[in-house]
């Protein structure tokens, strides 16, 4: 589902600063690397609105991309 600004649920939670919907929305598997126009994402919105406990439950749900498993 796709609003304002092709923003999702996510980005809106994040937006309003609301935490619980952004763990819910997480919990059910919100994608949070989808963008709304011009490329922003939740983060993106959440610290620009000063979200930061918003921020900080984002950036955990984010891979370590620079973990290599070596075998």
């Amino acid at each position: 589902m796709k609003g304002f600004y092709n923003w999702r649920p996510l980005h809106l939670a994040a937006a309003a600063g609301q935490y619980a919907a952004v763990e819910h929305l997480i919990e059910q598997r919100a994608d949070i690397f989808s963008t709304a126009d011009g490329g922003l994402t939740a983060l993106h919105i959440a610290a620009f609105m000063g979200h930061t406990a918003i921020v900080t439950t984002l950036l955990s749900h984010i891979p370590d991309l620079g973990t290599e498993k070596r075998f």
